[in-house]
């Protein structure tokens, strides 16, 4: 029942909100506007990518499920 079941805290999930947004827009966007080379842009991918990680870990923690609601751990 436990792997159905995972609670963020509130402050740690706000600051993984800002961690994703940071990573996945706007260290890419900086990256990008620095005159081009190919190091830039695989920083910029490389740190979408995490970012989008982090973003998609963050929406299956959260997210309510049937057996946690059955039990009463929601």
């Amino acid at each position: 029942m436990r792997e159905f079941i995972h609670v963020v805290g509130r402050k740690h999930a706000q600051r993984l909100r800002v961690i994703a947004v940071g990573l996945s827009f706007v260290l890419p966007i900086i990256f990008l506007l620095v005159p081009f080379s190919h190091i830039w842009g695989a920083l910029a991918l490389v740190s979408h990518i995490a970012g989008v990680l982090v973003l998609r870990w963050l929406f299956f923690a959260q997210a309510e499920h049937v057996v946690g609601l059955y039990y009463g751990k929601r």
